[in-house]
């Protein structure tokens, strides 16, 4: 299966969902603008929703598994933990 973030438009996770593997594969594979789209198309997006993007449940790639209230990096392309005040 296969891991997707919402984000807000400021890249703030709201939301991870499943997709099956055969979806992804069937829209441009992982990590792919193709599989993104798809998944905005098959979910829509929540009220403050703007994008999706994969996430790795086992931290293969985008360094970590996207938490809720955590950020998305796109410049380095990686999911940063949510800022609880450490």
């Amino acid at each position: 299966m296969a891991h997707f973030a919402e984000l807000d438009s400021n890249n703030i996770v709201l939301r991870v969902i499943v997709i099956s593997n055969t979806d992804v594969d069937a829209n441009g594979g992982d990590e792919s603008v193709g599989a993104e789209s798809f998944t905005g198309s098959l979910v829509g997006f929540s009220e403050n929703g703007a994008a999706w993007k994969q996430t790795s449940y086992n931290n293969n790639f985008r360094t970590r598994y996207a938490i809720i209230g955590g950020a998305y990096d796109p410049i380095n392309d990686e999911f940063l933990k949510p800022d609880i005040g450490e």
